[in-house]
């Protein structure tokens, strides 16, 4: 669901997930919504999807799974350069741009 600032449903964003998902980000850009989802096994962040949705039509767009390499920390998206992550390497941190295919 979208809620205003004051708390009235906007709009009902449909999603795919299973028991263990909880939905805990919600992007917006151009049109087009990501739903950040969460998988936790046992307390511990087991993997984490987009679901991306057209809101125009409602269709799912696709379902993105970040690789090891990029990392679960996904800070923003934005429609035409896609979901930024926050990587971090040999006490480094860095910002990872990767596309929407």
């Amino acid at each position: 669901m979208v809620l205003s600032a004051v708390g009235d449903l906007i709009r009902k964003i449909a999603y795919d997930k299973d028991r263990k998902t909880a939905a805990d980000r919600l992007y917006v850009s151009g049109g087009l919504a990501v739903v950040g989802l969460s998988n936790w096994n046992d307390g511990v962040l087991a993997r984490r999807t987009f679901q991306a949705v057209d809101l125009g039509t409602g269709e799912s767009v696709g379902l993105y799974t970040p690789s090891a390499e990029i990392g679960p920390v996904d800070v923003c998206f934005e429609r035409n350069s896609g979901l930024t992550f926050l990587r971090r390497e040999k006490n480094k941190q860095s910002l990872l741009v990767v596309p929407l295919r």
